[in-house]
């Protein structure tokens, strides 16, 4: 039999859990609702199309950036062609939260067999 201590604990981890998963499952809800309803007169063509760019375009940009490393630029992020048309800028960012949603994006691949671009723009949500 478990200690009450390693009871309680494990209770409190639950229940944590419980809470990320349903914040996360709530965010995704309302971002699937806010891009289902795109007027006409403001409709922009972008590779992504789950998050809604009017207020999430340094999401989108993250996005991007995990897709280039994925796509095999270098395990940094130094420089970047998505910005600044044509010549690009430097990033002076850390690479880790790129690689956290490539590494997300990966396992929501793996799970759903999406192409990996989408998975990371899904993943992005959680």
């Amino acid at each position: 039999m478990l200690k009450p201590r390693v009871r309680s604990l494990a209770l409190v981890l639950l229940l944590v859990a419980v809470g990320v998963l349903l914040h996360a499952w709530i965010v995704a809800d309302q971002a699937r609702r806010a891009a289902s309803l795109a007027r006409d007169e403001l409709r922009i063509s972008l590779p992504h199309q789950l998050i809604r760019p009017e207020f999430t375009v340094d999401g989108h940009m993250w996005i991007r950036h995990a897709e280039n490393l994925v796509a095999g630029e270098g395990p940094q992020l130094r420089r970047t062609s998505i910005d600044n048309a044509p010549h690009g800028r430097e990033v002076h960012w850390n690479s880790g939260y790129a690689w956290w949603l490539a590494g997300l994006g990966w396992v929501w691949h793996k799970i759903t067999g999406l192409p990996l671009t989408q998975a990371v723009e899904k993943a992005a949500m959680w």
